[in-house]
């Protein structure tokens, strides 16, 4: 028999702490002890995700032995099953250290939480050259609705040489990446498909360092550019739009393009994005641009074709951008280029181009609009 003589005073303290709860934005109070402060959060995001309170469950991975599992690999394989009629969110918290793994992670409302940049890592080195096909080299797959990461780092160390090397593939609907570190060369993030949020998150490569097909928003993020194989120019996204009447996109909202703290990019000419598909789709908006950015800001995906036909049916948008490398009066003479005003610009935000407010946990600090 189960002793329930405890169960109904947490009830209560929970109830409680529920009516405290500040409704927008702000942080869960300091008072709120850390175990209650991860229920109410894990609680908060279940309701604007889905309408409804679903259970939580958090385990803990250490190195040493002290948590619950010793890799991260070991607690995804243990999570409970969520099913539309018992769901369930799962946080596996990732102590310090560096996690030599390949993780898939299918299941739904799966949280990896870690302790910091640089101190939980998630590293693999695979590279398409050796290992096959471009999404296998991926150090993390996520296809499970509503996947999270904060505050730690995923890497792939292929290196320049081994082709594309995915640190992240994501084709989760509702993806959150808070406080993460991405780092590869090329194709380190593949934003596949779905709702994606990325939030004060540093991204570093060489070409096409943030692509795909999803309908993502990057706000106060760092793309941080390295050096690559030698005679090739930087490029950092490769959208993914095929269709006219699709409506997915990349926007970059108050972020910095920089080169990455030690790189030697003389010579290395970077470039904005190159439409990978034929409706490509990009903004950069309230941006930092360091002047590392080619004058021409963009660039064609087959040099060996017609530019101006190639590129007249591509978005590819600038707004009130600062730095070096954001003068637009070199920028290519692209049908598909232009200088939005702010409202059009006010179409990718957060509220407006991936519907934040209806999904994304209140916890989180992002800009609903324009800054």
């Amino acid at each position: 028999m189960k002793n329930t003589s405890l169960q109904l005073p947490l009830l209560l303290v929970v109830a409680a702490l529920v009516c405290c709860l500040p409704t927008s934005g702000a942080e869960l109070p300091g008072w709120a002890k850390p175990r209650l402060q991860r229920l109410l959060r894990g609680g908060a995001r279940s309701a604007a995700a889905h309408g409804r309170r679903s259970p939580v469950v958090e385990v803990t991975v250490a190195k040493n032995g002290s948590g619950d599992y010793r890799t991260i690999a070991a607690a995804l394989a243990a999570a409970p099953k969520s099913t539309k009629k018992v769901r369930s969110s799962y946080t596996i918290r990732i102590g310090e250290g560096t996690y030599i793994e390949q993780l898939n992670i299918t299941r739904r409302d799966v949280t990896l939480f870690g302790d910091g940049v640089g101190k939980t890592v998630i590293t693999g080195n695979r590279g398409s050259l050796k290992h096959g096909d471009m999404p296998s080299s991926a150090t993390v797959t996520a296809s499970g609705r509503g996947f999270m990461a904060r505050d730690l780092t995923i890497q792939n160390t292929a290196g320049p040489e081994g082709n594309q090397s995915l640190a992240l593939r994501s084709s989760s609907n509702h993806t959150v990446l808070y406080r993460c570190e991405l780092e590869s060369f090329q194709d380190t993030l593949y934003a596949e498909n779905g709702l994606q949020l990325y939030l004060d998150s540093v991204i570093s490569g060489t070409v096409d360092f943030v692509f795909g097909n999803a309908k993502a928003v990057f706000q106060r993020c760092h793309l941080l550019v390295r050096r690559g194989r030698e005679g090739a120019h930087n490029i950092i996204t490769a959208q993914g739009r095929d269709k006219p009447g699709d409506d997915t996109g990349f926007s970059f909202q108050n972020c910095s393009i920089m080169a990455k703290p030690n790189e030697n990019l003389t010579g290395v000419e970077t470039f904005l994005g190159r439409p990978w598909k034929n409706h490509s789709h990009v903004i950069f908006m309230q941006s930092f641009l360091d002047g590392i950015v080619h004058p021409k800001g963009w660039v064609e995906w087959d040099k060996s074709k017609h530019v101006l036909e190639t590129t007249k049916t591509v978005s590819y948008m600038e707004f009130n951008n600062t730095g070096p490398g954001s003068d637009t009066s070199r920028r290519v003479n692209w049908e598909g280029f232009s200088v939005v005003d702010a409202s059009k610009a006010e179409e990718y935000t957060v509220d407006r181009f991936i519907h934040g407010t209806q999904w994304l946990p209140n916890a989180l600090n992002y800009k609903p609009g324009l800054y």
